[in-house]
């Protein structure tokens, strides 16, 4: 679409793909700024709507109104008036989000790269959100990776507009009032009402060690499969 390259060669089965390999380097700010073919150590995560951790954030007060441009007293759900952007470290123990100062320190990018991949993950959602709509569904949110290949032009690499990197809802309940979570949040609310997620946030944030995962209930297991091959066919228009 023009928006900027990725590391796709090319599909080799229906399930596979062939992709350019990028160097990895994990540590903070040791990447060379004329290092090519790279990958930035930073996660980008864009919201068109409030909902799942961001809400639970504005919630407890973690996000204010003024900064997601929403009225203080919405509710779940509500469509923002202009896409929020997030970045998260990539290789800490956690996804930590972090402001542009420290995403600049940890990457070692110039402000104008990170302009650029910023730029790239904005206009690659609106192409989402396009063929979205025509299927029926809602792009509410998505996280996405980059390198910077040849002449440290951004590339966009590892997977994206999936169920396990973005959320989506469906279009008609959402008209109606309701938000149907149509992506692995349908897998984190189970484990939400079960209280895990609450004992291992507490586990992580007293720096103990975590509660074993619990096994998902075959209910649980079968549901998913379900919804993952139905909106394979939803996403792509082909059968599954």
């Amino acid at each position: 679409a023009g928006i900027c390259k990725t590391h796709l060669i090319e599909v080799n089965a229906p399930d596979r793909c062939l992709v350019r390999k990028v160097k990895v380097i994990k540590e903070p700010g040791a990447i060379p700024r004329d290092m090519e073919w790279v990958f930035v150590p930073l996660e980008v995560i864009v919201r068109h709507y409030l909902s799942g951790s961001a809400w639970r954030r504005f919630q407890r007060g973690e996000l204010s109104a003024d900064a997601l441009g929403v009225a203080p007293d919405c509710e779940y759900g509500v469509k923002l008036s202009q896409p929020f952007v997030e970045v998260t470290t990539k290789f800490e123990k956690f996804d930590r989000n972090i402001g542009r100062e420290e995403a600049l320190e940890i990457s070692n990018i110039t402000e104008e790269e990170y302009e650029s991949i910023v730029a790239a993950a904005l206009a690659v959602d609106e192409i989402i959100e396009r063929e979205a709509a025509r299927n029926g569904l809602i792009h509410v949110d998505g996280k996405k990776e980059f390198a910077l290949g040849a002449n440290r032009e951004v590339v966009l690499v590892d997977t994206f507009g999936t169920l396990d990197e973005d959320r989506w809802w469906d279009a008609e309940a959402y008209a109606n009032g309701e938000c149907i979570e149509l992506s692995k949040e349908f897998v984190r609310t189970h484990y939400i009402g079960t209280g895990h997620q609450a004992e291992l946030k507490a586990a992580r944030d007293a720096g103990t060690d975590e509660p074993p995962i619990p096994a998902l209930p075959q209910s649980v297991i079968d549901e998913t499969a379900s919804l993952y091959a139905s909106m394979y066919e939803r996403l792509t228009s082909v059968e599954f």
